[in-house]
């Protein structure tokens, strides 16, 4: 199984999104790690300018540490073109229900930080 870390930025339902994921994950039997997990979800903001580029940092900044990157929420959702450019392990997946179809992923099966 996997390793994870789950970030949000923004609202209420931001925070409540990103609970869901973690929830669904450590049902899963995946383990949850602040720093150095396998996996990083970034659930993004768009309320402001500002709050879509620190959704595009934070997502940067975890591309750097974890193996694979799934952003969503509302920045990915409205703007996912703005999340182009950054490195290949980051996934814009948009909704967080693409987030829970997307624990198929190989590296969730898998847990091991090698890349894929």
């Amino acid at each position: 199984m996997a390793t994870f870390s789950v970030r949000f930025l923004g609202c209420k339902v931001s925070h409540v999104d990103a609970q869901e994921i973690r929830e669904r994950l450590l049902a899963d039997g995946h383990s949850e790690l602040r720093d150095d997990a396998d996996v990083a979800i970034v659930n993004t903001c768009c309320v402001t300018h500002e709050a879509v580029r620190k959704s595009r940092h934070a997502a940067s900044r975890a591309a750097r540490t974890h193996r694979r990157v799934y952003v969503t929420g509302c920045g990915a959702s409205l703007d996912a073109d703005g999340f182009a450019g950054l490195p290949e392990n980051v996934v814009v997946v948009g909704t967080p229900a693409a987030v829970k179809r997307a624990v198929a992923d190989p590296v969730f099966k898998s847990g091991t930080a090698s890349p894929i």
